[in-house]
């Protein structure tokens, strides 16, 4: 199904985010980010939400690349964690979006 897919989609990029090598790399390529911003949009399950979160908080580790998702697309990336800081049911995934 789509949600397996997603969430399979979602745990890989945190495994490769978990290497800080792959963290920074990650943090540069405009598609995972977009691909992780998707991973949060309402239609997925709420552990495809705490995967890519997890990812986005690992890839923000390092200085260089926090300032790119706080760039990228205009803000997009933040205006999504501010989203999920506000209306998220899940506290996990509230307190997981405050730390990217």
């Amino acid at each position: 199904s789509h949600t397996v897919i997603r969430e399979a989609s979602a745990r890989t990029f945190l495994n490769l985010a978990v290497a800080f090598e792959q963290s920074q790399i990650l943090g540069w390529r405009d598609d995972t980010l977009r691909i992780l911003l998707a991973c949060l949009g309402k239609k997925n399950s709420e552990t495809t939400k705490i995967y890519a979160i997890g990812a986005l908080v690992t890839i923000s580790t390092c200085e260089e690349t926090k300032v790119r998702l706080v760039q990228y697309q205009n803000g997009e990336l933040v205006g999504m964690m501010l989203f999920l800081i506000n209306h998220a049911r899940n506290i996990n995934l509230r307190k997981d979006a405050i730390g990217v």
